[in-house]
């Protein structure tokens, strides 16, 4: 497995060893008056060949990555220093993994949410008795509230989205979600983001602070029929969103507004979740997946499941820890 840096010259869809490469489109519409990454260099940080790597969340005080392949139930993290690190492995699948004050990460896994280390510690079980539901995608708020959806392995439309307050304490929040995705707030709290895959949409909510729930939808973000599913997203320090299109091989930035920006092009079509890291929170971190890619997909995609990294001139913001 190849674990030095490798940059692509999204102008080509090449690597600059001479490599050609093989970008997804598919029917994605022609979009006019966007920026494109055509000047842009993405670098392929870690070849992992990740089955679907997620949840990538950077920590300044390790200056590493951590990010997870969710059914391999695999934790992995890339140091900027050392590159990748050895991945631990806890026997059940991964939706997410956050930062804490509590000596090691918080984890939503098949069986709920606990506190993950060299092991695994289950704090708090979710849907115990459903074990054809798991947790998806998940993070904290600015007040270090650990917020995790769930959703069925069949593709069953029918999700929930989770609150998690100091204490270990938990409240079903939503259960009027398809399939709960990415997360983030606003740079000030007074908005919530949730990505609904199924709908295709992200929706911006006025969001309690006080009380922790999202009261109001003010906006919808939706994305056209051929682009991909959204899946995880950030939000940079202009309170632009990030949004990463699965099946869509791009990531895309909207303004507040909900105005496309710019669009971003990948050598990989299962594009999953991006996260901004860095020294000075200025690289965009990008997981892919390579999920059920035909051998012939894998030909043209040899590094899907790949972590990338891209600098887009703006920066991002620390990961709030969830307070336990």
């Amino acid at each position: 497995m190849t674990r030095t840096a490798t940059s692509y010259d999204a102008s080509c869809g090449s690597l600059r060893k001479g490599v050609t490469m093989g970008y997804y489109h598919g029917t994605m519409p022609v979009m006019e008056n966007v920026l494109t990454s055509d000047l842009s260099k993405i670098e392929l940080v870690e070849d992992a060949a990740a089955e679907v790597g997620e949840s990538p969340v950077w920590d300044a005080s390790l200056r590493r990555l951590w990010w997870i392949d969710l059914f391999r139930g695999e934790l992995h993290g890339f140091d900027v220093e050392h590159g990748p690190i050895e991945p631990i492995l806890i026997g059940q699948s991964l939706g997410f993994v956050a930062l804490t004050g509590c000596g090691a990460l918080l984890a939503g896994t098949q069986e709920g949410f606990g506190l993950l280390g060299k092991d695994f510690d289950l704090k708090v079980p979710v849907e115990r008795d459903a074990p054809d539901r798991r947790m998806s995608d998940g993070k904290c708020d600015l007040h270090g509230r650990a917020w995790g959806g769930t959703m069925h392995d069949a593709e069953r439309a029918d999700g929930r989205l989770y609150r998690l307050d100091s204490g270990w304490r938990l409240s079903l929040v939503r259960e009027d979600l398809k399939v709960p995705n990415g997360l983030a707030w606003s740079g000030d709290g007074e908005r919530m983001y949730i990505t609904d895959s199924e709908d295709s949409t992200v929706n911006v909510w006025r969001y309690d602070q006080e009380q922790g729930v999202p009261t109001e939808r003010l906006q919808t973000i939706s994305i056209e029929q051929g682009a991909g599913l959204p899946d995880g997203i950030t939000v940079d320090e202009d309170d632009c969103v990030w949004i990463a299109l699965w099946g869509g091989g791009v990531v895309r930035r909207y303004s507040p507004e909900g105005e496309l920006m710019l669009q971003i092009s990948l050598p990989c079509t299962l594009v999953t979740s991006v996260a901004f890291g860095g020294d000075d929170l200025g690289d965009l971190y990008i997981t892919t997946a390579r999920y059920r890619l035909s051998p012939e997909k894998l030909a043209s995609e040899p590094h899907a499941g790949g972590i990338f990294r891209y600098r887009p001139g703006v920066r991002g913001r620390l990961a709030s820890p969830y307070v336990c």
